[in-house]
């Protein structure tokens, strides 16, 4: 994560705002309906996720890792853009129920627990309403002290599935509490919920695995919650997949679960690999309605609802080449000679990105191990020969 920053920072008056090209999301209107064909498919949106293509994709493959490095360069200049008027007095006050010290939480769009009866209402989650009335709960990976709050959450708001886009561990460095006895040979209390494994482990892909929960919460006559935990295990963190279809199947597969509640999705500080996940949702939505839509409105308007949402320009780049995989899968476009095409494109850019950053983190964590020696050999008295 970045070095802390102070709240005054975080709210600065100049911040950049969106430029005449990038206008609000709220002011896009929406387009009128079109008369719907036999099949329940609505020309107009047919069209419009295929124009989005064409004009926003397409049009741009020309020289090597086109258009992906414009999509680069665009989430360059985007990168630090946060809003300008927003509030985290709870964030503030509870510092030990955050992960990381610089993600902070608005007020404005805060997850407040329920039924707490007397007890914190506070969690390091933020609600995520998609165009459609659809709401995501983005959230932090719990800490060891925060694994029944997280645990209230699924209970009190009747979660039916899981999205977790972490590893526990990343580096030999902890990421999220396990929350849930993985091995599944006994059940775990958490407080006053005790979670255990209902089902067997299924893996659809071998980056994700499908295990199905029971949530029971003490001295309650109510009965336990089932709940469907979606695990990809293959998303590293500030990265991304070349291969977009585990993660897409993960998000339909989620959505078909839940009918009208909520989606909990997690990684690690529940804002890029997170973000990413729930920003397939708003820009298929988005560009349904509008097939001009710019992809720095889906930005903007994901950062209003959690700070900070996308870190990287590999998983700005992966969202959009999860939009394309969507449409392809839906039979809005055709895996033509220019679907792959731009597919290639995009594994060449991710796998020459993921070589170059990763030689820099290990120069990084090298430099870092150095001076902590250092420091170390300094901090250590002298012996006298």
């Amino acid at each position: 994560m970045s070095e802390t920053r102070n709240e005054k920072d975080m709210k600065s008056d100049n911040d950049p705002e969106p430029t005449q090209q990038c206008t609000l999301v709220e002011e896009v209107k929406e387009k009128p309906g079109t008369t719907t064909t036999n099949n329940n498919t609505t020309d107009t949106s047919t069209s419009n996720e295929a124009k989005w293509v064409k004009t926003q994709m397409y049009a741009k493959m020309g020289t090597q890792y086109q258009p992906y490095r414009d999509i680069s360069n665009e989430f360059k200049s985007l990168k630090d853009w946060k809003p300008s008027q927003f509030s985290s007095t709870v964030w503030k006050k509870n510092a030990e129920k955050n992960r990381y010290a610089d993600q902070m939480c608005m007020d404005q769009t805060r997850v407040v627990l329920k039924n707490r009866e007397g007890a914190c209402d506070y969690i390091n989650a933020s609600w995520m309403e998609m165009p459609d009335g659809r709401k995501w709960i983005s959230t932090q990976g719990p800490l060891k002290t925060t694994i029944e709050d997280f645990w209230h959450l699924i209970y009190s708001e009747n979660i039916k599935v899981i999205c977790m886009l972490c590893c526990f561990q990343e580096d030999g460095v902890e990421k999220c509490s396990e929350y849930f006895n993985i091995e599944g040979k006994k059940s775990e209390t958490f407080g006053i919920y005790k979670v255990r494994i209902k089902t067997k482990t299924t893996e659809p892909f071998s980056s994700i695995r499908q295990t199905v929960l029971e949530v029971e919460k003490k001295n309650s006559k109510s009965p336990p919650v089932v709940v469907t935990h979606l695990w990809n295990y293959g998303w590293v963190d500030h990265f991304c997949p070349t291969d977009t279809t585990p993660t897409v199947w993960m998000l339909k597969t989620a959505m078909s679960m839940t009918g009208k509640t909520p989606i909990v999705v997690h990684c690690s500080a529940g804002i890029g690999r997170t973000a990413t996940f729930v920003g397939i949702d708003f820009a298929c939505q988005k560009i349904k309605q509008d097939p001009e839509i710019k992809m720095c409105d889906v930005l903007f308007n994901l950062r209003r609802m959690r700070l900070r949402s996308i870190q990287s320009q590999l998983q700005f780049a992966f969202l959009h080449q999860c939009i394309v995989e969507w449409f392809a899968q839906a039979n809005l476009i055709a895996r033509d000679e220019q679907f792959e095409k731009l597919r290639n494109c995009f594994e060449s850019v991710v796998k020459k990105m993921i070589k170059t950053q990763g030689e820099a983190k290990k120069q990084y964590y090298a430099a870092k191990v150095t001076r902590e020696e250092k420091e170390k050999s300094k901090a250590q008295p002298s012996r006298k020969k």
